[in-house]
Formats: structure tokens, C-alpha cells, sequence
């Protein structure tokens, strides 16, 4: 696991698999993705937060994530497709720690 610089998760996360329709339902309503928190165990075990949502003129629709392991001041702005490919293989974060 990387270590973290801010806490996001609970040392003994409560997760749940993301289905299709979690999915299907992202792609719909893609604000809805915004404050949930997922724990990615691709490579390395990460905890990422759906920081926010915005589209722009220039850029289109992008989301804002924060990573455990780079803390608050390092924000990846990331297309949604991309972000609905990175959440559809990670598990969703059901028992987050509030974000203060």
C-alpha cells in the first residue's frame, strides 16, 4: 500500500465491487461521482476521492481526484471516461472518513 500523507479511508475500509449499472448511472448523472472515495488495487493499493466535477468551453467535462498517497495539494484532473475506466476496476469506499 502506499502511505498515505492524508487519511481518507478508515485503517479497515468497508468496500463493495462496482457492478454496470453503477456505471451506466456515473455516465448519466456524473455529479453523482463527486465526494465518493475508492480504493484501487491495480498495482499498488491507492485510495483515490472524487474531488469535483466541472466542464469547461475549452476543455469539456473533467473530474478533480486526490490521492491518500500525494495528499490535498496534488489534484489530477482526469476525463470521465477515464475516470469511469479507473472506478470500474477499483471498490467503492462505503465507511469514508468525513472530509473536513
Amino acid at each position: 500500500m502506499a502511505p498515505s500523507i492524508v487519511k481518507f479511508i478508515p485503517v479497515d475500509p468497508t468496500t463493495r465491487p462496482i457492478s454496470q449499472e453503477d456505471i451506466e448511472n456515473w455516465r448519466i448523472q456524473p455529479k453523482e461521482l463527486v465526494g465518493k472515495y475508492f480504493l484501487s488495487t491495480e498495482l499498488l493499493r491507492r485510495v483515490f476521492l472524487v474531488d469535483d466535477y466541472s466542464v469547461s468551453q475549452r476543455k469539456g467535462a473533467q473530474y478533480d481526484v486526490l490521492y491518500e498517497d500525494t495528499g490535498l495539494d496534488e489534484t489530477l484532473t482526469i476525463k470521465p471516461e477515464t475516470l469511469l475506466e479507473m472506478v470500474a476496476e477499483a471498490e467503492l469506499v462505503t465507511n469514508a472518513l468525513p472530509r473536513h
